[in-house]
């Protein structure tokens, strides 16, 4: 019995050293290695060094939004003054002016007031409006194909013909302008002016004009002209 006993606790001996030396095999050195030196990396220092390179990045996407931003309410009333200009000394209530003898027919004037070139008024007109409205302005108005104003030798021309003076009651003095929405492309806002309305006495009554303005090309510009 007592050789049977020391014979069980000769094997278990045996087992165990066994064990020993399969738990220090190179294999499992380099595991053991490799698993402290993952430790050594998430160490509260290395933690440190990544949250400082979040907060970085953080702060990176936080200044790239601030630099994006909508439309403020003075540039919408810069182009509104630009509009009313276009509107009343340009295309539709009146025209630039011109003197002197035809150019070319007997209805074809050459400008002499503030744009030498159609360039030159093709560039004011382009800072106003949107690409489709300025073209539609610069060669479609007042008739699709036969434009106001056009180049003659170098020089800013006007086809009396299709000038015409039109009745208009509205008073844009002191306009209202109220921003309805507006992000870092598009903008809705509302302008509000003053209508005379046809009577013996003048009766003035509110007018409101709904509009849209467009950042194109890197700059705001409105859709459509505002009437």
């Amino acid at each position: 019995m007592k050789k049977k006993i020391i014979s069980v606790i000769i094997f278990a001996a045996m087992l165990a050293g066994c064990a020993k030396t399969v738990s220090e095999t190179p294999e499992q050195t380099n595991i053991i290695t490799e698993s402290t030196a993952a430790e050594e990396t998430d160490s509260p220092a290395n933690a440190e060094d990544t949250e400082s390179v979040s907060e970085t990045i953080s702060e990176t996407v936080t200044e790239t939004e601030a630099s994006v931003s909508s439309v403020s309410e003075e540039e919408l009333r810069t182009l509104m003054e630009k509009n009313l200009d276009c509107m009343r000394y340009i295309f539709s209530l009146g025209t630039l002016a011109y003197s002197g003898d035809p150019v070319q027919g007997d209805s074809v004037y050459k400008v002499d007031d503030r744009f030498s070139t159609f360039a030159e008024l093709e560039e004011y007109v382009r800072g106003v409006y949107c690409r489709e409205e300025a073209d539609r302005l610069l060669y479609n108005y007042p008739y699709e194909g036969e434009p106001l104003y056009f180049d003659v030798d170098g020089a800013l021309c006007i086809d009396a013909n299709r000038a015409g003076a039109k009745g208009y009651y509205v008073d844009w003095t002191d306009f209202g302008l109220t921003i309805n929405s507006a992000d870092d492309t598009m903008c809705e806002f509302t302008v509000t002016g003053l209508m005379e309305e046809p009577a013996e006495e003048p009766v003035y009554v509110e007018y409101k004009a709904d509009a849209r303005a467009v950042c194109e090309d890197g700059k705001w510009v409105l859709e459509k002209m505002i009437y």
